[in-house]
C-alpha cells in the first residue's frame, strides 16, 4: 500500500503527493473503486492500487466529509454522525471536539487536569487562543472561526481576547 500525502480535496477529487511538490497526483472521485475507513485513517482503491490517507494529516477530517455516496466499502452514516457528535471548542470555536480534545487545535477541553495547572478556566483559556490564533511574522491577528479542514464553525464561541491582547503576546 503507498502512503502519500493529503495536499488537498474537493467535491470533485482530492491531491495526493509529496509536500515539495514532487509526485503530486490529482485523484477525481469517478476513479476511485472503493474507499474503506480503518482504525488510522482511508484506504482509497484507485484502478490496482490501494492509498492510505493518515487520519492525522491535516485536510482529512475535510477529505472524509468529501467522500461521495456509493462506496460499496465506506459508510456515509457513520460519518454524518461521527461529525454530528462533536462539541465545541472554546479555544479555536470548531465543532471538532471529540473525548475531551479538540481535532482541530489540539486543545484539552476545560476539567480535572487541566484545572491543576491554571488558577482559572479565563486564564486557560486566554493562554491557549493567544497561542492558537498567534500569526506568522508579518502577519495580522485574525481572531476567527471560520469553518476550517471540514470542521465547521461554533455559534457559541466566544473569544476571550482581542488582537491587542494577540499584538502584545507576539511581542513579548
Amino acid at each position: 500500500m503507498k502512503e502519500v500525502r493529503l495536499l488537498g480535496s474537493d467535491t470533485s477529487g482530492f491531491k495526493l503527493g509529496a509536500l515539495n511538490g514532487e509526485n503530486n497526483k490529482d485523484y477525481k472521485w469517478s476513479e476511485v473503486k472503493d474507499v474503506e475507513i480503518v482504525t488510522d485513517g482511508l484506504v482509497i482503491t484507485t484502478d490496482g492500487q490501494d492509498i492510505f490517507i493518515n487520519k492525522q494529516w491535516s485536510g482529512w477530517h475535510k477529505l472524509l466529509k468529501e467522500v461521495p455516496v456509493g462506496y460499496k466499502s465506506f459508510n456515509n452514516e457513520f460519518v454524518s454522525h461521527y461529525f454530528s457528535q462533536m462539541k465545541g471548542c472554546e479555544i479555536c470555536g470548531l465543532k471538532a471536539v471529540v473525548k475531551d480534545e479538540c481535532l482541530n487545535c489540539c486543545a484539552e477541553v476545560w476539567g480535572e487536569e487541566v484545572q491543576k495547572s491554571y488558577d482559572s478556566k479565563e486564564e486557560y483559556l486566554r493562554e491557549e487562543q493567544l497561542m492558537w490564533f498567534e500569526p506568522e511574522e508579518n502577519e495580522y491577528p485574525d481572531i476567527n472561526n471560520r469553518p476550517d479542514d471540514g470542521f465547521e464553525s461554533w455559534t457559541g464561541w466566544k473569544p476571550v481576547i482581542t488582537d491587542e491582547d494577540i499584538r502584545s503576546y507576539s511581542y513579548d
